[in-house]
């Protein structure tokens, strides 16, 4: 979410842009499913973050969580 926020794209866009519907992305979003990596690749690369730093900051944030 932090990251779709940073890039200045509601959830609504970004289900676009990932041709996924907006339920589904946000049960993406909200950790409701796992989306595949297909989809973790094309959302980083839509908000133009290399998808290890992706990652990375999933890994530390539930770490923190």
């Amino acid at each position: 979410k932090s990251f779709r926020i940073g890039a200045d794209i509601s959830q609504k866009e970004m289900a676009a842009k990932l041709e996924l519907s907006v339920p589904t992305y946000s049960n993406y979003e909200n950790g409701y499913s796992e989306p595949p990596m297909e989809v973790i690749q094309k959302f980083c690369s839509i908000i133009g973050t290399p998808l290890y730093n992706f990652l990375k900051n999933k890994i530390t944030h539930k770490a923190l969580s």
